[in-house]
């Protein structure tokens, strides 16, 4: 059975294709981002920067949220111009291979 993970944008682009990997899910967490911040450091010890993806299940957040990962955790960036508002974020973890 085919196993992965494809994602679109709003016109229609494919933006992620790793259709031809294993995904296992490691976990969900929560993290709240802080008002006046524009890039947050997201701690998780056995993330690393390949191999490893987050994903944001809060509706909102998908427009404004950038995950750039990292060994450790992941950076978490702000898109707009404006600043965040102070609000949690859940998101599941997956592994890749």
């Amino acid at each position: 059975m085919t196993q992965g993970l494809q994602a679109w944008d709003g016109s229609g682009r494919m933006l992620v294709d790793i259709g031809d990997y294993s995904m296992r899910y490691v976990g969900t967490f929560q993290f709240t981002v802080t008002t006046g911040v524009r890039q947050w450091w997201v701690p998780y010890a056995a993330f690393r920067d390949t191999g490893w993806i987050a994903i944001y299940l809060n509706e909102r957040a998908s427009r404004y949220f950038s995950i750039i990962p990292g060994n450790g955790g992941f950076t978490l960036r702000n898109l707009i111009s404006n600043q965040a508002y102070s609000y949690a974020l859940t998101f599941e973890v997956y592994t890749y291979a």
